[in-house]
């Protein structure tokens, strides 16, 4: 009978957990109701939707083609051919499908960014120690501060694959905290969202390289490192690379087979404009006969007319040349850097700090996402003003920011972040990740506080739950106080009676 009880129990705080993730996961969203739209940046949100449509149809097409007439089939693989051979950047193939495969469900396009609303929320499920939330008020009040006053819901509700950067680090993070607290499913749950946050970015495999490189010594070190956490820091690595190497191969054939096909050339513009590269590019264009020296008489100065200007490198150039200044980015990087070093390591460490504390919300507007008669994705104004309190909004984030890194650093003073299990290596790993991002996405290709803001919320983040490790300790300590003191007044009661 009490076993019984005991399952019941069990099941019904299962559903209850069940319950309040997905009221938390749509809490999140509320920027987007605000919007009556997900939030969207213009150009990439809606290449990511369009590549992703012709990716699926592509895959369509090819599985129904065995069922069709010799002509029909050839017409599938002509158009296919044609769309590649035509494709001058392509971003990322397994977040473009997945974008246009959610926002084709019944509910459109907040499909994706309801399904990643679960899977942060369900991250941040896994790393919370159930035992700190003993105080409904603390609890509910640390909720309420992660979901209006960061970044979090603003890229959770981003119809962008940013949120997914800092999936990989609450992957580390939980790694850190001990697989063991889990079961099996909630393990394969972890190790399938860092498979999917690494093939939704090309940046993303050197983000998720750099906690691995980090978390498996600490753990080796502290001999806890299992081949449970073994798989979840390498493995998506390696499905990443190979990922993007068959999509590429499939999809591009000869033309590109890389890690980042069709990829931007943003490390290269970012050493032209910081200097290195042009210097180069000025001085040897007439010997070696760079693809990128044919398409400029001078270069642009300014990064946003260089790569997505009227007049930019992707305006300017065929698919065909874009491929060859891709392959031939690496070599004027290093040949630049071999002329001057100093300049092009300053360049890149110089970048790197100026990411670092770059936060705010500069890239968001208030824009609506539609689609044409055809389908065709299209961004549209909203009702709002393109910036209507976005910069109190940012303010707001950035006071919140503030007194979380005050209270990691009062807390890290009166006891050395060892109120609660593995504090000290949690803040560890999270400035890694902080630091990786910002040398990945600022230092090689252009410092944006976008690139921050989507991972900086992980301060917050651990701050609430090591405020919430305090309260229940503190609250801990009070009942275990009020017992003794009970205990102590039953004694002298008894004696009296005696």
């Amino acid at each position: 009978m009490r076993k019984a009880s005991q399952i019941g129990e069990a099941r019904a705080n299962r559903l209850l957990g069940g319950l309040l993730w997905l009221l938390l996961a749509l809490a999140l969203l509320w920027p987007a109701a605000v919007n009556h739209s997900p939030l969207i940046f213009f150009r990439d949100t809606v290449g990511y939707l369009s590549q992703g449509q012709i990716a699926v149809h592509a895959v369509l097409g090819k599985l129904a083609s065995p069922l069709q007439t010799g002509g029909a089939a050839q017409a599938v693989d002509t158009g296919f051919a044609a769309a590649a051979a035509s494709a001058s950047l392509v971003r990322s193939v397994p977040y473009a499908v997945f974008a246009y495969g959610t926002s084709s469900s019944p509910i459109g396009a907040f499909g994706p960014i309801l399904v990643q609303a679960m899977l942060i929320m369900g991250l941040i499920f896994l790393l919370v120690d159930r035992a700190v939330l003993t105080s409904p008020a603390a609890s509910v009040a640390a909720a309420a501060v992660m979901v209006a006053l960061t970044s979090l819901p603003w890229f959770v509700a981003f119809l962008m694959p940013d949120i997914l950067a800092a999936a990989l680090i609450l992957c580390a993070l939980i790694t850190v905290r001990g697989l063991e607290r889990h079961g099996p499913w909630a393990n394969l749950f972890v190790f399938g969202v860092a498979c999917f946050a690494m093939l939704a970015h090309y940046g993303h495999i050197p983000l998720g390289l750099a906690l691995a490189l980090f978390v498996l010594p600490l753990l080796a070190l502290q001999s806890r490192l299992t081949r449970a956490a073994a798989l979840i820091m390498v493995v998506p690595i390696v499905i990443a690379i190979g990922g993007n190497l068959l999509t590429s191969a499939v999809a591009f054939k000869d033309d590109e087979v890389s890690i980042a096909p069709k990829r931007l050339p943003l490390v290269l513009a970012r050493s032209i404009i910081d200097g290195p590269a042009r210097w180069h590019l000025e001085a040897h264009c007439a010997e070696y006969h760079y693809a990128i020296c044919g398409e400029f008489k001078t270069i642009p100065d300014n990064l946003g007319a260089l790569l997505w200007g009227e007049e930019s490198i992707v305006a300017r150039a065929t698919p065909r040349q874009l491929d060859q200044i891709r392959t031939e980015e690496p070599v004027i990087l290093w040949r630049a850097f071999l002329e001057y070093p100093v300049q092009q390591s300053w360049s890149l460490a110089g970048n790197a700090v100026t990411q670092l504390w770059s936060v705010g919300m500069d890239d968001f507007n208030w824009a609506k996402l539609a689609f044409d008669a055809d389908g065709v994705p299209v961004a549209v104004p909203a009702h709002n003003a393109p910036r209507t309190g976005l910069d109190i909004v940012a303010l707001v984030q950035k006071a919140t920011l503030l007194a979380s890194v005050l209270a990691l650093l009062v807390f890290g003073w009166r006891d050395g972040l060892r109120a609660g299990p593995r504090e000290r290596e949690l803040l560890a790993v999270t400035v890694v990740g902080l630091v990786a991002n910002a040398l990945i996405f600022g230092g090689l290709s252009v410092p944006v506080d976008r690139y921050q803001a989507r991972v900086v919320w992980l301060l917050p983040l651990l701050a609430a739950l090591f405020w919430l490790r305090r309260v229940s300790v503190a609250r801990s300590l009070s009942r275990t106080a009020d017992a003794r003191s009970d205990t102590r007044a039953f004694t002298r009661k008894i004696e009296r009676v005696r």
